[in-house]
């Protein structure tokens, strides 16, 4: 009877904290906000310390030359950045257009994407459009899988000010409550330990379930910042407000819904992000309709530029579910620890994570131990050791010219590529071969390829063979870039026009 009743009265807390919250000033809220990369200034992205200065020049000309970077994986394609950097950015920024200011002229962007894969047949497309003007928004994004009619998926949305119509994520808290969009990464940087909400975003993903469908809406009144949505996807509705009190941010969310088989569900959480000195602390408590908790708490340290560790712990219980939270938040205790030290040119990771399933008494251990040396201009030297994987990265850039490699293997098999690539400003050409010998599926080895932009691909590779693709982006105007990709299993074809007001 106790724990019922204090049960519901955190329900209650919850639901009435997310209305209203007291007052305080905005001092952690640029800390706090997942920041667009697309709109940072040179010195707003050497301020992020999670990049070189090699780095920051090198994605200041390639927006500059290209525009907007629009996804994580286009991230890979510019010079100076590997596969473990982009999982750690992508943890912490946005991949949007940059938002036009009020005397900005009016900007659209049509990409379209074709793809056909040897092995079956049709085509697989994805068409997208979105024009930004002021404070307005306005998209489109039509997919489509081979084999299936067309258009398998539509997506679209309107916004004005903080309202979006439509398509939409919303990220609130660490995710115990409400997380639709972008979910966590493991075995990254430590600053990917927190979860960086964002409130109400336009959906402009080609993926079929990671989103919300109907209206919300983002702002504030007065000092408090409000979140709120009512989704005809997944029949549900929420109300988030957070307030800041000096260099802490408290926020609560609410959110409730009617599942497929017309049960209701209800989840509230209260979540904190702040810091004292040169700790950050975040974390969330939530709870559902069945009382059942869910708690995560971790902390960032950095007392010194060079020096940067992280930790989190989490607990949910077997009977807490969040239909609209992040994945994987049922029945498990978990912690996970990570490290980075820079020296000069010199870069240390390390991470551990273990996770416990109570009802089934089933444990998992990962980790990963890292090292890399960078040179002048965009060269580097890495190893990898992750989960009994060993992993050798060399790269080498001399003007327009880059050469890359890596071995990556375990005692059951191995893989290795060469990688070359030429750039200027109007032509772009990459070419990998790769070489592989396992024993099988299950000691498979996982080798990051380079894609059109919009896309992201890791391929599984086992058995014993070889495996080639080239990459060649030709940009004949400014405004107009031409991609184009041929693999051993598929070919594809990408265009992105800019069109300016």
């Amino acid at each position: 009877m106790r724990r019922k009743i204090v049960g519901k009265v955190f329900l209650s807390f919850a639901a009435f904290a997310a209305f209203f919250v007291c007052s305080g000033p905005s001092a952690v809220a640029e800390d706090y906000q997942r920041l667009n990369i697309n709109s940072l200034s040179r010195e707003e992205l050497l301020a992020l310390e999670m990049l070189t200065p090699f780095q920051v020049e090198s994605i200041l000309e390639y927006r500059s030359k290209y525009g907007d970077i629009l996804s994580s994986s286009e991230l890979m394609a510019i010079d100076g950045f590997v596969e473990e950097n982009v999982e750690a950015l992508a943890a912490v920024l946005l991949f949007e257009p940059s938002p036009p200011s009020e005397g900005r002229r009016t900007r659209q962007v049509i990409t379209a994407r074709v793809k056909k894969p040897f092995a079956k047949d049709g085509f697989a497309t994805t068409a997208k459009y979105c024009l930004t003007s002021g404070k307005i928004g306005v998209g489109a994004v039509i997919d489509n899988d081979p084999g299936e009619k067309f258009p398998d998926f539509v997506s679209a949305f309107a916004s004005f000010k903080g309202f979006v119509a439509g398509d939409f994520r919303a990220r609130f808290g660490q995710g115990l409550a409400v997380w639709k969009g972008m979910s966590f990464n493991s075995l990254g940087e430590p600053s990917a330990l927190a979860g960086r909400e964002s409130g109400i975003t336009p959906y402009t993903s080609s993926d079929e379930e990671n989103y919300l469908r109907g209206v919300g809406w983002s702002g504030k009144v007065g000092a408090t910042s409000l979140n709120a949505f009512a989704s005809v996807k997944g029949k549900s509705g929420a109300v988030n407000a957070s307030r800041v009190f000096g260099r802490w941010k408290i926020g609560s969310t609410a959110v409730c819904g009617v599942d497929k088989y017309g049960h209701l569900w209800a989840n509230g959480g209260v979540d904190f992000y702040g810091s004292a000195g040169h700790l950050r602390c975040f974390g969330e408590l939530a709870t559902n309709e069945r009382l059942a908790p869910a708690v995560k708490l971790g902390a960032l340290w950095r007392p010194v530029y060079e020096l940067e560790a992280g930790w989190k712990g989490w607990i949910y219980a077997p009977a807490y579910t969040a239909p609209q939270g992040a994945s994987s938040l049922k029945d498990q205790i978990g912690t996970e620890a990570a490290v980075r030290y820079t020296f000069k040119r010199w870069k240390f990771n390390a991470n551990v994570q273990c996770r416990w399933k109570p009802s089934s008494a089933q444990w998992s251990f990962k980790y990963r131990i890292a090292a890399q040396y960078d040179f002048a201009e965009g060269s580097s030297l890495a190893y990898h050791f992750r989960n009994g994987q060993h992993r050798f990265n060399f790269k080498w850039a001399a003007g327009p010219w880059s050469f890359g490699c890596r071995a990556e293997g375990n005692l059951s098999g191995y893989g290795f590529f060469g990688e070359a690539s030429y750039r200027e400003p109007r032509l772009e050409v990459t070419a990998r071969i790769t070489y592989y010998d396992t024993d099988g599926w299950n000691s498979r080895i996982y080798l990051y390829e380079r894609n059109l932009p919009q896309s992201f691909s890791t391929m599984a590779y086992y058995g014993k063979g070889t495996g080639a693709y080239l990459v060649v982006k030709y940009a004949p105007v400014r405004w107009c870039e031409l991609w184009f990709k041929l693999q051993q299993n598929y070919c594809s074809f990408f265009t992105r026009i800019t069109i300016p007001g």
